[in-house]
């Protein structure tokens, strides 16, 4: 009753005075937790009592489910009566079932049911609370008394909507579908043409029954004149023409071998960790004075030419390249065993 009537009051500050009332008691509420105040848990007797209003509840939503599915296959059933009644437009029926639809899921209790669970899945936030409420009910000790279905049940909570949903939105596939279908196939324009066809026969009919006598007639071609036509097809439809080309010979013994998983990695970019660490060794033994000499002295897998940019990259890290020093030649290794040499400044 306060949080109706919170949401009825319409003098402002009547809802200030009653959100200042709830923001003062949920205040003292934390702050006495803050200060370590005792933390109260619900009762078994008060846990099983609120248990057993969910488990109501949960066990009503299949049948709301149901109830809305079998609304709209009513709704089907009468749509399609209602294409086969040729007096009845196409806009009066889509307009029929629109406030059928708009009817059905806000004026009835099950159909705002089914709203209000459509709208639960659709917000992941909320969908992790009510998760996170469901297991916090169930971490309670009072589940203890519970037996293994019941407790599968109030953790099936979220399937049990999903499954509700799923459903009355196929039944209502089925029925947008119809309604799709028929707006397709229904042509306006051939039904104009009959009609204004069968107009003239009619006036025809009246202007020759004006001089007719009774035993007049009108001549009638019992079969239809032969088609003036120049040209007719000589070659139809073959099936030997649309057949498949053959399959593909197997050429798998001549394919080469293929790379190692060391060959393929020689081609990628530079060893950053690895030629960083060997690198600083390099130095840290004092047996070098620059980068040029550093590089030179590594493995050959670490002299790849591609090497130089991860050297170049670690310069710049550690802020030591200078472009006014001279050229050092950095003697490289290529992946095919070839020697390379490329000039920095480092």
């Amino acid at each position: 009753m306060r949080r109706w009537a919170l949401e009825a009051s319409s003098v402002r500050e009547d809802r200030i005075r009653r959100l200042e009332d709830q923001i003062a008691q949920l205040t003292t509420a934390r702050d006495r937790l803050a200060e370590g105040g005792d933390v109260f848990a619900a009762s078994d007797e008060r846990m099983l009592e609120g248990y057993f209003d969910l488990a109501d509840l949960i066990d009503q939503l299949p049948s709301d489910f149901k109830r809305v599915e079998e609304s709209v296959t009513e709704m089907h059933r009468q749509i399609i009566s209602s294409f086969r009644e040729e007096d009845r437009p196409i806009g009066e029926v889509l307009d029929e079932y629109l406030a059928k639809t708009d009817q059905l899921m806000s004026a009835t209790a099950e159909g705002r049911a089914f709203e209000g669970a459509f709208t639960l899945l659709r917000d992941d936030a909320l969908l992790l609370d009510l998760k996170s409420d469901l297991q916090a009910i169930l971490d309670h000790p009072f589940t203890v008394a519970l037996a293994s279905a019941e407790k599968n049940c109030l953790r099936g909570t979220v399937g049990v909507i999903r499954q509700g949903i799923d459903d009355v939105l196929s039944q209502r596939s089925r029925l947008t579908t119809t309604l799709r279908e028929h707006i397709v196939n229904h042509d306006i324009i051939k039904e104009r043409e009959l009609e204004v066809l069968l107009r003239d026969i009619n006036r025809e009919l009246a202007t020759w029954m004006q001089g007719a006598g009774p035993r007049a007639t009108v001549p009638l071609e019992l079969m239809p004149r032969t088609l003036d036509m120049a040209h007719l097809r000589e070659r139809f439809y073959d099936p030997g023409s649309e057949t498949p080309p053959p399959p593909l010979g197997d050429a798998s013994h001549d394919a080469p071998q293929p790379p190692s998983l060391a060959d393929i990695r020689q081609q990628g970019g530079p060893l950053l960790e690895q030629r960083g660490l060997a690198v600083v060794a390099a130095f840290a033994g004092g047996d070098v004075e620059s980068a040029g000499e550093a590089f030179n002295g590594l493995e050959a897998k670490l002299r790849r030419p591609v090497e130089i940019l991860g050297l170049l990259h670690m310069a710049i890290q550690i802020d030591v390249l200078d472009h006014e020093q001279s050229a050092e030649l950095f003697a490289t290794m290529r992946p095919d065993g070839r020697c390379g040499t490329s000039g920095c400044r480092a």
